[in-house]
């Protein structure tokens, strides 16, 4: 009994987290909306001091925790049905999470906290020549591991899609959005390897309707779980 409650509660916490990381998706999409992308080196450097900007950064961050939580409680509840696909899908999302979690970090306390303030502030040549070869090849490194990341959200949709597949109700419509945002994801490295400018539209177009309800409907679906888990400790 006392197993099944705890597994309840979790659930609701995973549930606030799957709510919490829909509306943090949306909102990390929104932002660049308001504040604009600008093109040059120094003008996207000058970011850094747009508020706007850097809490993209770190909703970004925080986001990584409430993903990561959320999905621990779709492969808890799903493990005895499907143990295999449950620890695979956790798994990789784990990985995407370490370099997601992992990037951020380094955007925010390295490229944009250091490397990007100093270059603004100093009038040396050298220096700046010497910090913006730091900030470029974080910006390659990063984009190598942004293809890795994407594999890895890729590869864990398709096993939470295959969780949830065969449900009912709520259940069905969130395994369609998994899949979906696995299919959005695989559009995404498409654009990055093949540079067409349709799949990036496509992939842009998509983003903002599908991962944030996938996040959202995880969540509500969750939730949906925990109260029906009390109320079988109760009956």
């Amino acid at each position: 009994m006392n197993s099944i409650r705890d597994n309840s509660s979790f659930l609701r916490i995973a549930a606030i987290c799957g709510i919490l990381a829909g509306m943090a998706t949306f909102l990390i999409w929104l932002l660049p909306t308001i504040y604009g992308r600008p093109s040059g080196f120094e003008a996207r450097l000058a970011l850094q001091s747009n508020t706007l900007y850097m809490l993209r950064h770190w909703v970004s961050f925080i986001n990584v925790f409430f993903i990561i939580i959320a999905s621990i409680g779709l492969a808890l509840f799903r493990f005895n049905r499907y143990p295999g696909y449950a620890t695979t899908g956790l798994f990789f999302l784990l990985i995407y999470g370490v370099l997601e979690f992992g990037g951020r970090s380094v955007m925010i306390f390295v490229r944009e906290g250091r490397w990007a303030s100093q270059w603004l502030a100093t009038t040396d040549l050298e220096i700046k020549a010497s910090l913006a070869q730091s900030i470029q090849q974080f910006d390659q490194i990063w984009g190598g591991l942004f293809v890795v990341l994407l594999v890895c959200f890729i590869i864990a949709s398709l096993c939470f899609w295959r969780l949830t597949w065969k449900g009912d109700g709520l259940e069905h419509w969130l395994s369609l959005i998994i899949l979906a945002g696995g299919i959005t994801a695989v559009i995404t490295l498409g654009a990055r390897f093949t540079g067409y400018t349709w799949l990036r539209n496509l992939a842009l177009w998509s983003y903002p309707l599908v991962m944030p309800l996938s996040r959202l409907l995880l969540g509500i679906w969750l939730l949906q779980v925990a109260n029906a888990t009390d109320s079988k400790i109760y009956q």
